[in-house]
């Protein structure tokens, strides 16, 4: 493999472990930014271990805290009712930017941020 080869090869490894893509010589595109952020919208919201009620409690938002989307978004979890008599099977796992904790939250109590 001759040297120029070589080191093609390894601007690509390196650009593919940043997360920038390697579109041909010379050209490089940002990947794609995930969904990112989102903010609680209710006060002492437990954060869990699972996407349902019987996940352990790990922390606690309060309205207005932000987060971190973490796994691509809202996913299906356990059906419940919301504090206003709405239901939803729509949770988040997050990182609360406050303090760190992560974990899941219901789309009862959070909205996602564009």
């Amino acid at each position: 493999m001759g040297m120029s080869k070589m080191i093609g090869t390894g601007l690509a490894a390196a650009a593919l472990v940043s997360g920038t893509a390697v579109m041909g010589a010379g050209t490089a595109q940002a990947a794609p930014k995930p969904q990112c952020c989102g903010v609680v919208t209710y006060d002492g919201v437990n954060i869990r271990t699972q996407p349902n009620l019987g996940g352990a409690i790990v922390g606690q938002a309060q309205g207005g805290d932000s987060f971190v989307m973490l796994d691509g978004g809202y996913i299906q979890g356990q059906m419940i009712e919301c504090d206003w008599g709405s239901r939803t099977a729509s949770w988040v796992r997050m990182r609360l930017d406050r303090t760190g904790v992560v974990g899941y939250i219901s789309g009862c109590y959070s909205t996602p941020l564009d």
